[in-house]
This record gives structure tokens, C-alpha cells and sequence, in this order.
């Protein structure tokens, strides 16, 4: 797993606050197979190797965030936007 964060917090004015935030992430997970042992299959039995393995799960995350506050004496108000793009890959096997 690797993150990268940046946040940058900027003040417009006494009233006005602007804060951007910048996320990576790299998550990676392999699923190997125990055994290499011939597999044997009968009707509600099995032995060896799992068919479903080994897998592969790479995911990639791109986060951007920004978000605004201002303040009017006893009042304030906040908006902001926030995008994730994530990008799934890998292998797999369904059976």
C-alpha cells in the first residue's frame, strides 16, 4: 500500500478560507497458490490446488478536493468539490 497526501490550506481574506487537498493511493494484493499438487475432483469432493488462484487485485486511487468557507457574522457557509478516480486491474479467475 502506498498513499501520497498534500493539502494546502490558503486564506483568502479574515472571511474567507480555501482548502485543496491532493490524494494518491496504490493498493496491491496477490493470492498465490498453496500447492502445486495435482488436483483431484470428484462429484462434492476436492484436492490440490484451488482453481480460483492466484489472483491479483491492483487498485490506484487519484483523489482532488476543494472546498470554501466563509463566514457573515453569525453565518457561514461551506462548498466544495471532491473528485476520486480509481482504476481497478489485475487477474482473476471465476469458476
Amino acid at each position: 500500500l502506498y498513499s501520497f497526501v498534500v493539502n494546502h490550506t490558503y486564506t483568502l481574506s479574515p472571511t474567507s478560507l480555501n482548502q485543496f487537498t491532493f490524494q494518491f493511493q496504490r493498493f496491491q494484493n496477490d493470492i498465490l497458490s498453496v500447492t502445486t499438487n495435482p488436483n483431484i475432483v470428484f462429484p462434492s469432493v476436492q484436492s490440490g490446488a484451488n482453481v480460483n488462484v492466484p489472483q491479483e487485485t491492483i487498485e490506484r486511487k487519484f483523489q482532488f478536493r476543494d472546498d470554501y468557507s466563509w463566514l457573515a457574522g453569525r453565518h457561514s457557509l461551506k462548498a466544495g468539490v471532491n473528485y476520486i478516480n480509481t482504476k481497478l486491474d489485475g487477474f482473476f479467475f471465476f469458476g
